[in-house]
């Protein structure tokens, strides 16, 4: 754990990186115990939290890069993205870590106020070497998720979580045997 494999499928091999993907099985409630550990310490590491949150890919990455780019594709190799952001911190505090979850929130939700006085606007992505604004200006989409973080980490609430699907009232058939 603490790293993401991806196929290159030009090349035809593996590709290893640390980026904030280490952080999905948290949030999905795919690790145990110990793997969640030792995620939150790869997560809490200088190479991945920065002072504007976690970074996109670790700062020892040789491809890592805080470049403003978006054509034809956003950079994703290094800069704060504030929806994988959130999920991680959604994990985190998932399976107890808190602390950490309420800490890398309060640095990238702060990225966006300064954000939003400097320019009055907010972007798609921050440097997570100087917190500088990359990337559409005026994006609102995923960066909405910053004005209900802090509370709803504080009251232990993930909004992505999946209810239970409750049965049809006078229901008498099995679950499995009724069409969905």
């Amino acid at each position: 754990l603490g790293h993401h494999a991806a196929w290159n499928t030009s090349s035809r091999e593996w590709i290893e990186a640390r980026t904030y993907v280490m952080a999905l099985p948290l949030w999905a409630g795919a690790v145990n115990a110990s793997q969640a550990d030792a995620i939150a310490a790869s997560l809490a590491g200088p190479d991945m939290l920065s002072a504007v949150g976690l970074r996109s890919a670790s700062s020892s990455d040789p491809r890592y890069s805080n470049a403003d780019t978006i054509v034809p594709y956003s950079n994703w190799r290094g800069p704060m993205w504030l929806n994988a952001n959130a999920l991680a911190c959604y994990g985190l505090a998932k399976y107890g870590h808190t602390a950490l979850a309420l800490e890398i929130a309060s640095r990238a939700v702060a990225a966006l106020a300064a954000d939003l006085r400097r320019s009055r606007a907010w972007h798609e992505a921050y440097s997570t070497e100087s917190g500088a604004a990359l990337a559409a200006p005026g994006f609102l989409s995923w960066d909405t998720l910053s004005a209900e973080l802090l509370s709803s980490l504080r009251r232990g609430v993930d909004p992505f979580a999946l209810a239970a699907r409750a049965e049809p009232r006078g229901s008498t058939e099995p679950p499995e045997s009724r069409a969905v």
